[in-house]
């Protein structure tokens, strides 16, 4: 739903999906990954790809499906993603 109003332009929306995402992740699991692409949608990268790491960091299981995950298609191609990509497939 985040995604989605990024890319509906519905900024505020978004952020504040974002950020109760976040706050859901004080008292529960909630994938870094949604909130990630939430930032991707609002076109703020460095955002996204901090909250992609995250996901790496506490080795979500969807992690693994990065690479063919089609809605990461506009960050595959950074390098700082990429990196990610290598830390997944050597396992650390």
């Amino acid at each position: 739903a985040g995604w989605a109003r990024a890319k509906a332009g519905r900024v505020d929306e978004a952020l504040a999906i974002a950020e109760q995402l976040k706050a859901r992740r004080v008292t529960g699991y909630v994938s870094a990954a949604c909130i990630g692409q939430i930032y991707q949608g609002l076109g703020d990268m460095d955002e996204a790809i901090a909250w992609y790491q995250k996901g790496v960091e506490e080795r979500a299981g969807h992690c693994v499906a990065y690479r063919l995950m089609p809605l990461l298609a506009p960050v595959r191609d950074d390098p700082r993603f990429q990196a990610l990509l290598e830390k997944i497939e050597a396992g650390k």
